[in-house]
């Protein structure tokens, strides 16, 4: 008896984790050997500012290979973005290979010209300057061996990344702005990760109050969900350097804990943080 799957249905609207999908329709069609499956949806909203209008998606499984087609919609002033890949699991890991796509965030195109592949293996993992690009903003994904362990690990290499454009994804308060460059180290991906951030941030704005061009590090052990920053600042407005940790594991202590040093800081930029203390801060501390 041969078995098949059909489905075919319709959602009016979907909230999960304050994200909100309308018009949601499913068609999925298949076997055990394949399975299409077919998703449109009206618009997919992040906040008020943050939309992914008239989102189709198609995925074509066979087997351990799965064919991934996403198409999107902005403004008017923008055509539809396309991103396609092609992902084949391993039972150690994944090999995705991306065709040439784009995709849009904040009504600017970023694109990937060429080819390009990433494999991700218990003990192997291998980029070959994957990059995505708009006009002089850049994410570059790439492998690295390292010369003291011999194990790869994925570099991505950031390049004057409009913050704005992307923290609404994550959240919405404070409201932060400046150009991000750095690399991104991530070790041992599909295993206990470690994830080590270094660069920079120009031009920071903290809820439109001027910070600097800050120097920035981080490092994240998705193990026990520590994550260990520190900041420095050396500008004619602020001079500053803070370290701090947190744990977005520990849902006790689920809080940040910063020392903060100045030798010269804006009062205003803590105003909301010590609002509940004092009713208006301003000058400059010393």
């Amino acid at each position: 008896e041969e078995k098949k799957i059909i489905l075919d249905a319709k959602i009016p609207e979907l909230i999960y984790e304050d994200k909100t999908f309308t018009k949601i329709d499913l068609k999925c069609n298949g076997d055990k050997d394949s399975l299409s499956t077919n998703v449109s949806i009206n618009d997919i909203i992040f906040s008020d500012s943050v939309h992914f209008p008239e989102t189709k998606i198609n995925l074509s499984s066979t087997e351990d290979n799965t064919e991934i087609h996403i198409k999107t919609s902005a403004s008017s002033t923008l055509n539809n973005a396309d991103f396609n890949a092609k992902v084949q699991t391993f039972n150690d890991g994944v090999n995705v290979h991306f065709y040439p796509s784009s995709f849009i965030i904040n009504d600017k195109k970023w694109l990937l010209d060429k080819d390009g592949e990433l494999s991700i293996r218990r003990n192997f993992v291998n980029a070959n300057e994957i990059k995505f690009s708009h006009k002089d903003e850049e994410l570059v994904l790439s492998s690295e061996l390292d010369e003291v362990t011999n194990e790869s690990h994925l570099n991505a290499t950031i390049k004057s990344v409009v913050l704005q454009d992307f923290i609404p994804y994550l959240f919405t308060n404070p409201n932060i702005k400046g150009k991000l460059s750095g690399v991104v180290k991530i070790t041992d991906p599909l295993g206990k990760a470690t994830i080590n951030f270094n660069g920079k941030v120009d031009s920071l704005l903290l809820d439109n109050k001027y910070i600097g061009n800050v120097n920035a590090s981080a490092k994240a052990n998705t193990d026990d969900g520590k994550i260990a920053f520190s900041a420095e600042n050396i500008d004619s407005t602020n001079v500053f350097s803070l370290n701090g940790f947190y744990n977005y594991k520990d849902s006790i202590k689920n809080s940040i804990d910063v020392s903060l040093e100045g030798q010269k800081i804006q009062l205003s930029i803590l105003e909301p943080y010590l609002a509940d203390v004092f009713s208006k801060i301003d000058g400059i501390g010393i």
